[in-house]
C-alpha cells in the first residue's frame, strides 16, 4: 500500500501537487487499484489499510467483519460501485451501499414473499418510506435516531392554517406504527446481513392509552336485539347486500367475533352444522395468525344459518359481502335506522321521546366519543361473554388473541354498573355471634351495657395503671365514667378533661386496659 500526492505539469512544464490524497493498493487478484481520498494523510492511510483488509477476506472468500462492515456502510455510493466493479465486494455486500429506496423495494418483496397479504406489506413499505422521506435520509450512513424520533413528534404536533382551522397531528398509537415499520425494515436489514446493527433498536413506542383518538364501544345486549329484529325487516339495498343478509351477518358476527376479512372468506363448506357439536372453520388464508381456526357455533345460530344456507352450494360464498371493506358504513346505517326506528316507537309519549332522543342507544358515536364500526361487534362477543362470568382464559381462546391482556384490556367493556354487581357477590362479613344476634332480637340490646372509664394519677405525678380499682367502686384518686358501649374510643377520650391516660373495664369480664 502506498499513500501519496499525485503531481503533474501543465504547459509551461509548471510542476503540480494534488491537494488529496491518493491510496493505491493490490487487490485479491493481485491488480494495482488506486482511490482519491481527503486531504487528512492519516484518514487516508487508514482507508488503504482498510482496502487491504477487504482485499484479504475477498481472496479468502469471507464476509468483513463487522469493523469492516460498519466501514463499508459509510462509504460514498459511487466508491462502492466502483469496488464492485473491480470485484472486490460480493453482490450483497456491495447491496449495503445502494440508496434506501432499492433497499425499501426489496423490504417489500420480502414481507409479500413471506406470506403475508398484499395490504399489510404496502401499508408497512408506506409508512416506512414515508418516514424516511420527512426524515430526509437517501442512504443508509444518513439514518439517525434522534432524527427520527424529531420528525415522529413533528407528525403528532397540530397544525393551523393561515385561516385558523387546525388539523389535528397522528395519535400516539398511528406514531407507534410508523416507528414498528421503519424497525422492522431495519431489523431485516440485519437479517439480510446488509448491516451490522441496526440504529433504531433502542427507540421505544409511546404509550398509546394516553391518546386515543379512536375508542370502540361495545354494544349492549338490547341494542343488540334492536339492530338485528331492525335489519331483518328492512328492505333497503346496502352495497348489494339485503335486510335479511345483513342480518344474518351481524348476528353471526356477534356470537363468534370473526372479523370482516373472515366473514367474507366463508364458504357454505366452512360450516359443520350437523351433529351435537356444531362448528365454523376460517382458512389459515384469512385468518390473521395465519393458521386454520375452528370455532364453536351456539346452537340456536347454528339453527338459524343452517336455513339460511339450505340452499347453497358448498363452494359458494355464505354471505353477499362487498369487496372492499365497507363494513362500517353499512353498519352505521343500519344503527341509524334501528335507532330512528326506537324513537318512533315511543311517539305517544312526549317525555319518552325526549329522553330517547338524548340517550346514546345506537347510536355510533356515545357521549364520550367511542365509536360503533363492523369490529365493535368483535368488541361486543368479547364483552358479552365476560359479563355472563365466562373465564378470561377462555375467552382468550374464543377471540384467538396471542396475550390475555388484549383480550381483557383492548376488547372488554364493563360498566360501572358491572363492577357494582360484582361487589354484591363478596360474602357477607358479619360473625355467627352478630347472626345470631340477629335472628333473636337482641341485637340492640348492646346500645344499654356500660363500661367504666377510669383516668387517674400516680402521687408523684406520673400516669400509672390503676391495679387498685375494682369491679364495685373507684379506688383513691380514681375518677369512674359510664359511657354507652357503642361510642368510639375517641368520642370517649374527647369526653375526659382529665390528661392522664384512659382505662377501661367491662362489667361483665372485670379487666382494665388503655384507650390509646
Amino acid at each position: 500500500m502506498r499513500v501519496f500526492k499525485r503531481r503533474w505539469r501543465d504547459k509551461r512544464d509548471a510542476v503540480g501537487v494534488s491537494a488529496k490524497y491518493t491510496v493505491a493498493f493490490h487487490d485479491h487478484n493481485g491488480c494495482l487499484r488506486t482511490v482519491v481520498c481527503g486531504t487528512d494523510k492519516g484518514a487516508a492511510t487508514d482507508m488503504g489499510r482498510s482496502f487491504e483488509r477487504l482485499a484479504s477476506f475477498r481472496a479468502a472468500r469471507m464476509r468483513p467483519d463487522p469493523d469492516l462492515q460498519r466501514w463499508l456502510e459509510i462509504l460514498p455510493p459511487k466508491l462502492l460501485e466502483q469496488m464492485k466493479d473491480w470485484d472486490l465486494l460480493s453482490g450483497d455486500v456491495a447491496g449495503a451501499g445502494k440508496p434506501l429506496a432499492g433497499h425499501l423495494e426489496d423490504f417489500k418483496h420480502a414481507l409479500e414473499a413471506t406470506g403475508g397479504t398484499t395490504t399489510h406489506a404496502q401499508k408497512t413499505y408506506a409508512r416506512a418510506k414515508k418516514l424516511l422521506d420527512a426524515c430526509g435520509f437517501r442512504n443508509l450512513s444518513d439514518i439517525e435516531a434522534a432524527r427520527v424520533q424529531t420528525e415522529l413528534a413533528d407528525m403528532r404536533r397540530d397544525r393551523r392554517d393561515a385561516r385558523g382551522r387546525v388539523t389535528p397531528g397522528i395519535s400516539a398509537q398511528t406514531s407507534n406504527y410508523y416507528l414498528a415499520a421503519i424497525k422492522q425494515f431495519f431489523h431485516w436489514l440485519v437479517c439480510e446481513r446488509r448491516v451490522t446493527d441496526s440504529p433504531l433498536t433502542h427507540l421505544q413506542p409511546l404509550n398509546a392509552r394516553a391518546d386515543r383518538r379512536r375508542e370502540r364501544r361495545a354494544l349492549t345486549a338490547d341494542e343488540c336485539r334492536h339492530l338485528l329484529v331492525t335489519t331483518e325487516a328492512s328492505v333497503e339495498l346496502r352495497y348489494g347486500m339485503r335486510g335479511p343478509d345483513r342480518a344474518a351477518l351481524y348476528q353471526l358476527a356477534l356470537e363468534t367475533g370473526l372479523r370482516w376479512s373472515e366473514l367474507r372468506s366463508l364458504t357454505r363448506g366452512s360450516f359443520e352444522l350437523d351433529g351435537d357439536r356444531p362448528a365454523i372453520t376460517v382458512s389459515a388464508a384469512y385468518s390473521k395468525h395465519r393458521r386454520e381456526d375452528t370455532l364453536p357455533l351456539y346452537a340456536k345460530t347454528a339453527h338459524f344459518m343452517g336455513d339460511y344456507l339450505a340452499n347453497c352450494l358448498p363452494v359458494a360464498a355464505a354471505f353477499p359481502m362487498p369487496a372492499s371493506d365497507q363494513g362500517a358504513k353499512i353498519l352505521q346505517a343500519d344503527l341509524k335506522a334501528a335507532r330512528i326506528a326506537w324513537i318512533k316507537a315511543a311517539r305517544g309519549d312526549r317525555e319518552e321521546v325526549k329522553r330517547r332522543v338524548k340517550a346514546d342507544f345506537l347510536k355510533d358515536r356515545d357521549a364520550a366519543g367511542c365509536v360503533v364500526d363492523f369490529h365493535s361487534l368483535r368488541h361486543t362477543f368479547a364483552t358479552r361473554l365476560m359479563e355472563a362470568g365466562v373465564n378470561p382464559k377462555v375467552i382468550q381462546m374464543l377471540m384467538r388473541h396471542s396475550t390475555i391482556t388484549l383480550t381483557m384490556d383492548r376488547y372488554t367493556h364493563l360498566s360501572v354498573l358491572d363492577q357494582r354487581g360484582a361487589l354484591e357477590t363478596l360474602p357477607n362479613l358479619d360473625s355467627d355471634d352478630a347472626e345470631a344476634m340477629r335472628a333473636t332480637g337482641t341485637d340492640g340490646a348492646a346500645d344499654q351495657l356500660t363500661v367504666k372509664l377510669t383516668v387517674a394519677r400516680s402521687e408523684r405525678g406520673r400516669h400509672g395503671p390503676l391495679l387498685a380499682a375494682t369491679e364495685g367502686g373507684n379506688s383513691e384518686g380514681c375518677r369512674e365514667h359510664h359511657v354507652p358501649e357503642t361510642q368510639s374510643p375517641s368520642c370517649i377520650s374527647g369526653a375526659l378533661e382529665d390528661g392522664g391516660p384512659t382505662w377501661i373495664r367491662t362489667r361483665d369480664q372485670g379487666i382494665m386496659s388503655p384507650l390509646l
